[in-house]
């Protein structure tokens, strides 16, 4: 299960960024609002693993995947703003209560297009991060 204050720290790096702001119009966490307009930055929780020493929690690992999705046929507003998402978070201090953040470090990246109704085109450009604390 994700820590909602691991969630917290991630939205607060991302969505405090007024670089980031200036190409993006929001972040949002597993599903943005009908009313988002685009590009817009989406953050999901993917998997975690512990490791324990005896009886004691010593390590959690988290995957997080962060993508941009953009309208139109052109990704590069979406490519420009993950590279930002890259420099906000790979091997960056993440403050989380009561936690040690070990690193965030960028594990993989995609992208895709999506053809939506009427022939509109959403790009999606992203990456999983993984958070090691402890």
């Amino acid at each position: 299960m994700a820590s909602a204050s691991v969630a917290a720290a991630l939205y607060s790096r991302l969505n405090d960024d007024a670089t980031l702001g200036a190409i993006v119009t929001g972040v949002y966490r597993n599903v943005a609002p009908s009313t988002a307009t685009y590009p817009f930055v989406l953050m999901q929780f993917i998997d975690s693993n512990d490791e324990y020493t005896l009886t004691q929690r010593v390590r959690s690992r988290q995957r997080w995947q962060v993508k941009v999705i953009a309208k139109g046929y052109s990704a590069v507003d979406a490519e420009t703003a993950l590279n930002r998402v890259d420099v906000l978070l790979t091997d960056q201090a993440l403050s989380v209560s009561g936690k040690t953040n070990w690193y965030i470090r960028r594990d993989s990246q995609f992208e895709y297009a999506q053809m939506g109704e009427f022939g509109v085109v959403y790009q999606h450009v992203g990456g999983d991060w993984i958070i090691e604390m402890a």
